[in-house]
Protein backbone atom coordinates (compact mmCIF):
# COMPACT_ATOMS: atom_id res chain seq x y z
CA UNK A 1 0.00 0.00 0.00
CA UNK A 2 1.41 3.39 -1.01
CA UNK A 3 2.15 6.13 1.51
CA UNK A 4 2.60 9.90 1.70
CA UNK A 5 5.84 10.39 3.62
CA UNK A 6 7.13 13.78 4.73
CA UNK A 7 10.85 14.07 5.45
CA UNK A 8 11.73 16.00 8.60
CA UNK A 9 14.82 18.21 8.80
CA UNK A 10 17.34 17.84 11.60
CA UNK A 11 15.78 19.52 14.64
CA UNK A 12 17.29 20.09 18.06
CA UNK A 13 15.04 22.94 19.19
CA UNK A 14 11.31 23.73 18.87
CA UNK A 15 10.66 24.52 15.21
CA UNK A 16 7.60 25.97 13.52
CA UNK A 17 8.50 24.29 10.23
CA UNK A 18 8.69 20.86 11.84
CA UNK A 19 5.40 21.50 13.64
CA UNK A 20 3.69 22.28 10.33
CA UNK A 21 5.00 19.10 8.69
CA UNK A 22 3.71 16.95 11.55
CA UNK A 23 0.38 18.78 11.48
CA UNK A 24 0.06 17.85 7.79
CA UNK A 25 0.62 14.19 8.69
CA UNK A 26 -1.90 14.39 11.53
CA UNK A 27 -4.56 16.01 9.34
CA UNK A 28 -4.09 13.52 6.50
CA UNK A 29 -4.34 10.57 8.87
CA UNK A 30 -7.44 12.05 10.51
CA UNK A 31 -9.00 11.80 7.05
CA UNK A 32 -7.96 8.18 6.54
CA UNK A 33 -4.95 8.90 4.33
CA UNK A 34 -1.78 6.91 5.00
CA UNK A 35 0.75 9.60 5.90
CA UNK A 36 3.91 9.31 8.00
CA UNK A 37 6.99 11.36 8.84
CA UNK A 38 10.56 10.22 8.19
CA UNK A 39 13.13 11.54 10.65
CA UNK A 40 16.92 11.50 10.65
CA UNK A 41 18.54 9.40 13.43
CA UNK A 42 19.46 12.48 15.50
CA UNK A 43 16.04 14.10 15.23
CA UNK A 44 14.53 15.52 18.42
CA UNK A 45 11.05 16.96 18.75
CA UNK A 46 9.65 19.05 21.55
CA UNK A 47 5.91 19.25 20.88
CA UNK A 48 3.23 16.61 21.29
CA UNK A 49 2.16 14.88 18.11
CA UNK A 50 0.07 11.89 17.07
CA UNK A 51 1.92 11.66 13.75
CA UNK A 52 3.87 8.40 13.29
CA UNK A 53 7.59 9.24 13.10
CA UNK A 54 9.84 6.66 11.44
CA UNK A 55 13.53 7.10 12.18
CA UNK A 56 15.74 6.47 9.19
CA UNK A 57 19.15 4.86 9.26
CA UNK A 58 21.77 6.58 7.13
CA UNK A 59 20.95 6.00 3.46
CA UNK A 60 17.92 3.78 4.08
CA UNK A 61 14.81 4.80 2.18
CA UNK A 62 12.39 1.94 1.68
CA UNK A 63 8.91 2.92 0.60
CA UNK A 64 6.23 1.10 -1.40
CA UNK A 65 5.88 1.85 -5.14
CA UNK A 66 3.75 4.85 -6.14
CA UNK A 67 4.36 6.54 -2.80
CA UNK A 68 4.80 10.28 -2.47
CA UNK A 69 7.94 11.56 -0.75
CA UNK A 70 7.74 15.15 0.45
CA UNK A 71 11.04 16.92 1.11
CA UNK A 72 11.84 20.22 2.88
CA UNK A 73 13.22 22.97 0.68
CA UNK A 74 16.80 22.51 1.96
CA UNK A 75 17.05 18.75 1.24
CA UNK A 76 19.27 17.37 -1.53
CA UNK A 77 20.85 14.06 -0.47
CA UNK A 78 17.62 12.20 0.26
CA UNK A 79 16.02 13.50 -2.94
CA UNK A 80 18.99 12.36 -5.01
CA UNK A 81 18.89 8.90 -3.48
CA UNK A 82 15.42 8.29 -4.97
CA UNK A 83 15.72 10.46 -8.07
CA UNK A 84 16.20 7.48 -10.40
CA UNK A 85 13.01 5.75 -9.27
CA UNK A 86 10.04 5.86 -11.62
CA UNK A 87 7.79 4.47 -8.88
CA UNK A 88 8.30 7.29 -6.38
CA UNK A 89 6.72 10.77 -6.65
CA UNK A 90 9.11 13.47 -5.45
CA UNK A 91 7.62 16.71 -4.09
CA UNK A 92 9.16 19.69 -2.30
CA UNK A 93 7.19 21.45 0.42
CA UNK A 94 8.79 24.89 0.71
CA UNK A 95 8.34 26.77 3.97
CA UNK A 96 11.13 29.30 3.51
CA UNK A 97 12.04 30.82 0.16
CA UNK A 98 15.22 32.31 1.65
CA UNK A 99 16.61 28.77 1.95
CA UNK A 100 15.27 27.16 -1.22
CA UNK A 101 18.40 27.62 -3.35
CA UNK A 102 20.22 25.15 -1.04
CA UNK A 103 17.93 22.27 -1.94
CA UNK A 104 16.65 20.23 -4.85
CA UNK A 105 14.55 23.04 -6.31
CA UNK A 106 17.74 24.63 -7.63
CA UNK A 107 18.10 21.69 -10.05
CA UNK A 108 14.60 20.28 -10.40
CA UNK A 109 15.32 18.40 -13.65
CA UNK A 110 18.33 16.61 -12.23
CA UNK A 111 16.35 15.52 -9.17
CA UNK A 112 13.32 14.72 -11.35
CA UNK A 113 10.90 16.59 -9.11
CA UNK A 114 7.21 16.13 -9.81
CA UNK A 115 5.81 19.10 -7.90
CA UNK A 116 6.40 21.84 -5.35
CA UNK A 117 3.95 23.49 -2.99
CA UNK A 118 4.37 26.27 -0.44
CA UNK A 119 2.97 27.49 2.87
CA UNK A 120 2.48 31.13 1.82
CA UNK A 121 1.74 33.31 -1.20
CA UNK A 122 5.07 35.10 -0.68
CA UNK A 123 6.96 31.81 -1.04
CA UNK A 124 4.91 30.72 -4.05
CA UNK A 125 5.65 34.01 -5.79
CA UNK A 126 9.38 33.67 -5.04
CA UNK A 127 9.48 30.14 -6.46
CA UNK A 128 7.68 31.24 -9.61
CA UNK A 129 10.02 34.18 -10.14
CA UNK A 130 13.25 32.32 -9.29
CA UNK A 131 12.68 28.99 -11.02
CA UNK A 132 10.24 30.12 -13.73
CA UNK A 133 7.47 27.90 -12.43
CA UNK A 134 3.98 28.82 -13.63
CA UNK A 135 1.89 27.80 -10.68
CA UNK A 136 2.76 26.82 -7.11
CA UNK A 137 -0.11 25.57 -4.91
CA UNK A 138 -0.32 27.08 -1.43
CA UNK A 139 -1.32 25.21 1.73
CA UNK A 140 -1.02 27.76 4.57
CA UNK A 141 0.57 26.87 7.88
CA UNK A 142 -2.17 26.34 10.48
CA UNK A 143 -2.71 28.24 13.70
CA UNK A 144 -3.66 25.76 16.40
CA UNK A 145 -6.94 26.13 18.26
CA UNK A 146 -4.95 26.25 21.49
CA UNK A 147 -4.15 29.94 20.89
CA UNK A 148 -6.91 32.14 22.34
CA UNK A 149 -7.19 35.27 24.51
CA UNK A 150 -7.06 35.00 28.29
CA UNK A 151 -7.36 37.76 30.86
CA UNK A 152 -4.73 40.22 29.68
CA UNK A 153 -1.91 41.52 31.86
CA UNK A 154 -1.16 45.17 31.15
CA UNK A 155 2.27 46.20 29.91
CA UNK A 156 3.26 42.60 29.25
CA UNK A 157 5.26 42.05 26.06
CA UNK A 158 5.83 38.58 24.65
CA UNK A 159 8.52 38.02 22.03
CA UNK A 160 10.44 35.35 20.10
CA UNK A 161 14.11 36.42 20.15
CA UNK A 162 15.65 33.51 18.24
CA UNK A 163 16.47 35.32 15.01
CA UNK A 164 17.27 38.71 16.57
CA UNK A 165 18.70 37.85 20.01
CA UNK A 166 20.27 41.26 20.68
CA UNK A 167 17.45 43.48 19.51
CA UNK A 168 15.31 43.37 22.64
CA UNK A 169 18.01 45.11 24.71
CA UNK A 170 18.44 47.73 22.00
CA UNK A 171 14.71 48.42 22.03
CA UNK A 172 14.65 48.66 25.80
CA UNK A 173 17.41 51.28 25.62
CA UNK A 174 15.31 53.30 23.17
CA UNK A 175 12.22 53.24 25.42
CA UNK A 176 12.99 54.65 28.90
CA UNK A 177 9.74 53.46 30.49
CA UNK A 178 10.25 49.89 29.23
CA UNK A 179 11.92 48.95 32.52
CA UNK A 180 8.42 49.06 34.02
CA UNK A 181 7.09 46.52 31.51
CA UNK A 182 7.11 42.74 31.81
CA UNK A 183 9.10 41.08 29.01
CA UNK A 184 8.51 37.36 28.41
CA UNK A 185 10.37 35.23 25.86
CA UNK A 186 8.56 32.31 24.25
CA UNK A 187 11.78 30.81 22.87
CA UNK A 188 12.22 27.14 23.77
CA UNK A 189 8.77 26.87 25.37
CA UNK A 190 6.37 24.02 24.64
CA UNK A 191 3.26 24.92 22.65
CA UNK A 192 0.99 24.86 25.70
CA UNK A 193 3.24 27.31 27.55
CA UNK A 194 3.51 29.55 24.49
CA UNK A 195 -0.28 29.65 24.22
CA UNK A 196 -0.51 30.49 27.92
CA UNK A 197 2.03 33.34 27.63
CA UNK A 198 0.42 34.82 24.51
CA UNK A 199 -3.03 34.49 26.03
CA UNK A 200 -2.05 36.72 28.95
CA UNK A 201 0.29 39.10 27.09
CA UNK A 202 -1.18 42.38 25.89
CA UNK A 203 1.49 43.04 23.21
CA UNK A 204 3.58 40.82 20.95
CA UNK A 205 6.90 42.14 19.69
CA UNK A 206 7.47 40.58 16.28
CA UNK A 207 11.16 39.91 15.62
CA UNK A 208 10.52 38.03 12.38
CA UNK A 209 13.53 37.81 10.08
CA UNK A 210 13.85 36.07 6.69
CA UNK A 211 10.59 34.23 7.22
CA UNK A 212 8.63 32.13 4.76
CA UNK A 213 5.46 32.95 6.66
CA UNK A 214 6.08 33.64 10.35
CA UNK A 215 3.75 31.72 12.66
CA UNK A 216 4.40 33.44 16.04
CA UNK A 217 2.72 36.74 15.03
CA UNK A 218 -0.30 34.83 13.73
CA UNK A 219 -0.51 32.81 16.94
CA UNK A 220 -0.24 36.04 18.93
CA UNK A 221 -3.07 37.58 16.89
CA UNK A 222 -5.22 34.53 17.59
CA UNK A 223 -4.42 35.02 21.29
CA UNK A 224 -5.65 38.62 21.20
CA UNK A 225 -2.28 40.41 21.33
CA UNK A 226 -1.62 43.69 19.61
CA UNK A 227 1.35 43.25 17.24
CA UNK A 228 4.31 45.57 16.80
CA UNK A 229 7.50 44.75 14.93
CA UNK A 230 8.92 43.31 11.73
CA UNK A 231 6.98 41.37 9.11
CA UNK A 232 10.16 39.46 8.21
CA UNK A 233 9.32 39.22 4.51
CA UNK A 234 6.95 36.26 4.71
CA UNK A 235 4.64 38.19 7.00
CA UNK A 236 3.61 40.28 4.01
CA UNK A 237 1.13 37.46 3.37
CA UNK A 238 -0.98 38.77 6.24
CA UNK A 239 0.49 42.01 7.66
CA UNK A 240 -1.70 45.09 7.17
CA UNK A 241 -2.06 48.49 8.78
CA UNK A 242 -5.35 47.28 10.24
CA UNK A 243 -4.01 44.22 12.14
CA UNK A 244 -0.71 45.51 13.54
CA UNK A 245 2.17 47.97 13.49
CA UNK A 246 4.48 46.43 10.90
CA UNK A 247 7.95 47.51 9.81
CA UNK A 248 10.56 46.61 7.22
CA UNK A 249 13.83 45.07 8.34
CA UNK A 250 16.20 47.56 9.94
CA UNK A 251 13.59 50.07 11.08
CA UNK A 252 14.48 49.74 14.76
CA UNK A 253 13.48 53.31 15.64
CA UNK A 254 10.09 52.75 14.04
CA UNK A 255 9.57 49.49 15.92
CA UNK A 256 10.44 51.19 19.22
CA UNK A 257 7.83 53.88 18.55
CA UNK A 258 5.22 51.29 17.58
CA UNK A 259 5.97 49.21 20.63
CA UNK A 260 5.46 52.19 22.93
CA UNK A 261 2.26 53.07 21.09
CA UNK A 262 1.00 49.48 21.40
CA UNK A 263 1.56 49.40 25.15
CA UNK A 264 -0.20 52.75 25.58
CA UNK A 265 -3.15 51.60 23.48
CA UNK A 266 -3.44 48.37 25.45
CA UNK A 267 -3.47 50.39 28.69
CA UNK A 268 -6.29 52.61 27.49
CA UNK A 269 -8.29 49.94 25.61
CA UNK A 270 -9.74 52.58 23.31
CA UNK A 271 -11.49 51.90 20.00
CA UNK A 272 -8.39 51.77 17.72
CA UNK A 273 -6.85 49.13 19.98
CA UNK A 274 -9.98 46.99 20.08
CA UNK A 275 -10.41 47.29 16.31
CA UNK A 276 -6.81 46.18 15.70
CA UNK A 277 -7.22 43.21 18.03
CA UNK A 278 -10.42 42.16 16.25
CA UNK A 279 -8.79 42.51 12.84
CA UNK A 280 -5.82 40.46 14.04
CA UNK A 281 -8.09 37.65 15.17
CA UNK A 282 -9.90 37.74 11.83
CA UNK A 283 -6.53 37.50 10.10
CA UNK A 284 -5.55 34.49 12.21
CA UNK A 285 -8.88 32.86 11.37
CA UNK A 286 -7.72 32.71 7.72
CA UNK A 287 -5.08 30.25 8.95
CA UNK A 288 -7.39 28.16 11.09
CA UNK A 289 -6.84 24.42 11.34
CA UNK A 290 -10.20 23.76 9.67
CA UNK A 291 -9.36 25.93 6.66
CA UNK A 292 -5.88 24.47 6.30
CA UNK A 293 -7.32 20.95 6.50
CA UNK A 294 -9.58 21.71 3.50
CA UNK A 295 -6.69 23.20 1.51
CA UNK A 296 -4.41 20.28 2.36
CA UNK A 297 -6.96 17.67 1.32
CA UNK A 298 -7.70 19.56 -1.89
CA UNK A 299 -4.01 19.61 -2.74
CA UNK A 300 -3.37 15.94 -2.08
CA UNK A 301 -6.53 14.70 -3.77
CA UNK A 302 -5.63 16.66 -6.89
CA UNK A 303 -2.03 15.42 -6.71
CA UNK A 304 -3.15 11.78 -6.37
CA UNK A 305 -5.49 12.23 -9.32
CA UNK A 306 -2.77 13.83 -11.47
CA UNK A 307 -0.47 10.90 -10.66
CA UNK A 308 -3.12 8.54 -12.07
CA UNK A 309 -3.92 6.94 -8.74
CA UNK A 310 -6.99 6.59 -6.55
CA UNK A 311 -7.37 7.89 -3.00
CA UNK A 312 -8.19 4.35 -1.95
CA UNK A 313 -4.58 3.43 -2.80
CA UNK A 314 -3.44 5.65 0.08
CA UNK A 315 -5.78 4.52 2.82
CA UNK A 316 -4.34 3.84 6.26
CA UNK A 317 -3.45 0.21 6.81
CA UNK A 318 -1.91 -1.80 9.58
CA UNK A 319 1.86 -1.73 9.00
CA UNK A 320 3.88 1.10 7.52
Amino acid sequence: MAVIAYFLPVCNTPSGGVKVILQHVELLRANGINAVAFAPPNFKYFLKTSAPIIFMNEGSIKVPPKSFLVFPEVERTAVESVSASDDIYRIVFCQNHYEMSRGALSDAKRFRLHDVFACSDVIAEAICNTFKVRNVPVVPAPVSKIFKPLEKNLRTIAFMPRKMPDLVERLKNLIPESSQWSWISIDGQCEEDVAHILGYASVFLSLSHREGLGLPPLEAMAAGCIIAGFHGGGGRSYATAENGFWHDEGDIIGVAKSLRRSVNLSDEKIAPFLQMIDEGRRTADNFSMDKVEKDLLMYWRSRIRIAGRQEADYQIHSGF
